[in-house]
């Protein structure tokens, strides 16, 4: 493998598009560039009038197939499907939906409800071609007041043990529909007080350690 081959694979890259077109800059990365993988959204992020990626469970399934055919190395082919406000694959393009990580962490079904909920995505995201969730979010939620984590109720918990539990159960039910997890986003961003994709975020006199325990007890599991 040639070292510009060797470079694709370290990137994962969104397009704009429900096809891959012929000819297209896509279509040319994935056959040519070797490509790490795609992520794939519902929405155009650069334009709101343009579509993004996803628009019906029959036309995802073709498009990640598509995917996979021109890729010469099996791709990753990922999407943020946490549930709640964060879904790619929503309802209103005919998917099923799913409750957000707060009610998982809070219910009094416990986490035999975390399951329901994990094993339902994780079977929908396999049906559909979709072999990478970028969830679950591990972040503590120590500050109600975060814009893009408490506020949305991206957060099992405030408490290590039962963030660890839940986020557990959802990789475990993932695992066996095949599908990657991927933990986010990074410890300290529960407890900061600003949102991290509108700028630089500093969490030197807010973060706690115990931000660090979901990341560690799930990595040293084996699990990520």
């Amino acid at each position: 493998m040639d070292l510009e081959k060797k470079i694709g694979e370290l990137f994962i890259v969104g397009f704009q598009g429900t096809t891959i077109e012929p000819g297209s800059q896509i279509e040319n990365d994935l056959a040519q560039k070797n490509l790490g993988g795609v992520v794939l959204f519902d929405r155009c992020l650069t334009n709101p009038i343009l579509p993004g990626n996803i628009e019906s469970p029959d036309q995802l399934k073709i498009l990640t197939s598509a995917i996979n055919n021109l890729a010469a190395t099996p791709p990753f082919i990922s999407v943020d499907q946490e549930g709640g406000l964060v879904q790619r694959l929503g309802q209103r393009n005919g998917f099923l939906g799913s409750a957000s990580a707060a009610e998982m962490g809070h219910s009094p079904k416990g986490i035999a409800f975390t399951e329901l909920q994990a094993e339902a995505t994780a079977k929908m995201l396999g049906q559909a071609g979709i072999n990478t969730n970028f969830a679950p979010v591990v972040d503590l939620d120590i500050n109600a007041e975060n814009p893009i984590i408490g506020k949305l109720g991206r957060s099992f918990s405030d408490k290590p043990d039962i963030v660890i539990r839940h986020a557990e159960s959802w990789i475990r039910c993932h695992r066996e529909h095949s599908v990657i997890s991927c933990l986010k986003h990074f410890p300290g961003h529960g407890s900061s007080t600003s949102d991290s994709h509108l700028g630089f975020v500093d969490i030197s006199a807010t973060w706690d350690e115990h931000e660090l325990m979901p990341y560690q007890e799930l990595i040293s599991k084996g699990l990520v």
